[in-house]
């Protein structure tokens, strides 16, 4: 006779129903998994509308002429722009635009020919060239088991002289240049540069700096392109002296570049752009010559100019007569903390080391990142910047003549001698500062 409690205790149904249950698990796995993406990755940009593709659509609203640009541009539209969640989300978000293009350094760096074409010699040094693993500290790839002497750099110190003229009192100028990514993850950090400004101006109007600042954005194509942001005689020491309130104003209102700029940002290209365009024109004369140039770049993407790293600090050191008075300052991504949009800033942190400059993180608090870079930009207007910096920090200094073995300081950061305030030189004198180069042969 049929007893089905014999069969619901049997190994045969025991093995039926845990088959039964696993797949109803699969089953519903599988329906979290396209409702509510878990187990696999959704493709979340489908309906996130092109960064380009806005750009192109907003062309002949945005477009920007000449120094006086169409704009000033007023508090509520700049906000708009900077604060605009629907353009950040639509640059932060589109991978396939910003990350393929901010993202790649491989392509970009093979244009530019820097730092990774030099990564990639520096590794082929080390390796066998057959693909496997063999200890790459004691092989040359000829089979032999001594590395060639010539691929080892030999290191020799060439000793360097430079000289300075100490000028009158009162006589610090400085040509400040910030470059500022305008693509459409950039928001809220316009708006913590913008709200923080105070604490980086503050030693400028109280220690009397004869400044004057330009912006442009990191946007590398015919709207931008370097082009000038705001008008030009409202960002000056003459127009804070007038008018101190107006003056802020006018600044973070303008540094709001907005969010609609292109996702390839080339802040190098866009800085030099800048001073090709403005640097001579006697109607917007920008350089002086017996002023400091700083460029300042703010940016959460590495840097997609078409040429080398040392191309372009070259070409900006050139404006100047003495290396020492050009610096680029760099406030970029030095680490990646998991959003899809940002990339470390290799190139901008290299160039603001070439030019003796600083780099900070822009994931910092920007109350501090301004503070201290203003006071070292004022530092650096009351100093002598030497073009090179001396191995081990260490410096011989002469004022007519007369070796000093105190009354100064020397920061090794920027490179840059300042004396004592009770050890200052007489007007006129000639200073000499000696050290030596670490040289690779």
């Amino acid at each position: 006779m049929f007893n089905p409690k014999r069969l619901l205790t049997g190994p045969t149904t025991i093995v039926l129903l845990l088959l039964t249950l696993a797949s109803c698990n699969e089953q519903e796995f599988y329906e979290k998994s396209y409702l509510e993406g878990a187990g696999v990755e959704q493709d979340n940009t489908a309906d996130v509308p092109d960064d380009r593709q806005e750009i192109e659509d907003n062309d002949s609203d945005d477009s920007v002429d000449g120094p006086n640009i169409g704009m000033p541009i007023d508090d509520a539209d700049s906000d708009a722009d900077a604060g605009s969640d629907s353009d950040s989300d639509a640059d932060a978000g589109s991978d396939s635009d910003s990350d393929a293009d901010a993202g790649s350094d491989s392509d970009s760096d093979a244009d530019a020919g820097s730092d990774s074409d030099s990564d990639s010699d520096s590794d082929s040094d080390y390796t066998d060239g057959s693909g496997g693993d063999s200890d790459p500290d004691y092989t040359d790839g000829s089979g032999d088991d001594q590395v060639d002497d010539e691929e080892v750099p030999q290191i020799v110190y060439e000793p360097v002289s430079e000289e300075f003229t100490q000028s009158s009192e009162g006589n610090e100028k400085v040509d400040i240049l910030w470059v500022v990514d305008d693509s459409g993850s950039m928001g809220d950090e316009q708006s913590a540069l913008a709200f923080n400004f105070n604490a980086f101006i503050l030693d400028f109007l109280n220690k009397d700096i004869d400044f004057q600042m330009g912006i442009t954005t990191t946007d590398g194509t015919s709207r931008g392109d370097g082009k000038w942001r705001g008008h030009y005689k409202h960002l000056t020491s003459t127009a804070a002296a007038e008018n101190e309130e107006k003056f802020l104003r006018d600044f973070k209102r303008t540094v709001k570049v907005g969010t609609r700029g292109s996702p390839r940002e080339m802040g190098l290209h866009t800085g030099l752009r800048f001073l090709q365009r403005y640097a001579d024109r006697k109607s917007v004369p920008f350089l002086r010559d017996d002023a400091y140039l700083v460029v300042v770049i703010l940016s959460d993407e590495e840097d997609q100019s078409p040429k080398s790293v040392e191309h372009y600090v070259k070409e900006l050191k050139n404006f100047k007569q003495q290396d020492g008075l050009f610096k680029l300052y760099s406030i970029v991504t030095k680490q990646k903390t998991g959003n899809r949009w940002e990339s470390v800033g290799t190139k901008y942190i290299n160039a603001s080391q070439m030019s003796n400059g600083v780099s900070t993180d822009i994931k910092e608090d920007f109350y501090h990142i301004l503070r201290n870079m203003g006071s070292s930009i004022v530092n650096l207007t009351k100093s002598f910047a030497l073009s090179q910096s001396p191995h081990a920090g260490e410096i011989k200094v002469s004022v007519d003549g007369v070796v000093k073995e105190e009354g100064w300081s020397f920061d090794s950061e920027t490179s840059s001698l300042r004396f004592n305030d009770d050890s200052l030189p007489r007007i006129g004198a000639k200073i000499v500062v000696e050290y030596k180069l670490e040289v690779q042969q």
